[in-house]
């Protein structure tokens, strides 16, 4: 009788190794397959982050599109147009001879004033109402309080 005991005892011993040893053998293999699948779908938006980083610091250069049918290749295939568009933006600047844009609508207006031809195109009336109504126009802007400003300066001090 004692002998038919131990046996079950043993039994259920390894039973419960097996079954841990099984568990842990699944935990392992889920961990790989998803660290392989992570880098799988990582990798692609990784490489996107890259080139818009690049397109923002002013580098246009083509964005090599290898799958060009899949929602990543969309993607890439639409930041290699925006990158298109920015080289030819950037050739017309330079044959202008436009050094760089104006930051704001003040900074737009005085090079305004400054252009004659557009002075004479306009006319002197057009363009001073015009001119003098975006001065206006700016200054009701700097004068408004944004969402930005209120939730950073009024909370903090």
């Amino acid at each position: 009788m004692v002998s038919m005991i131990d046996r079950q005892t043993m039994g259920l011993r390894e039973g419960r190794y097996l079954i841990t040893l099984s568990v842990l053998v699944s935990v392992f293999i889920s961990y790989f397959v998803a660290a392989f699948f992570s880098r799988y779908l990582s990798r692609p938006l990784s490489k996107i982050s890259k080139n818009i980083s690049k397109l923002a610091n002013g580098d246009y250069s083509g964005i090599e599109v290898k799958k060009p049918y899949s929602q990543i290749g969309i993607l890439e295939s639409s930041l290699d147009y925006l990158s298109g568009e920015l080289r030819e933006a950037e050739k017309e600047r330079e044959e202008l001879h436009i050094d760089q844009l104006p930051g704001t609508l003040l900074e737009a207006v005085e090079e305004l004033e400054k252009d004659t031809f557009i002075q004479k195109v306009l006319g002197d009336h057009i363009a001073g109402k015009y001119i003098d109504a975006k001065r206006k126009e700016w200054h009701e802007y700097r004068s408004q309080v944004s969402e930005w400003e209120i939730q950073e300066y009024l909370y903090k001090y």
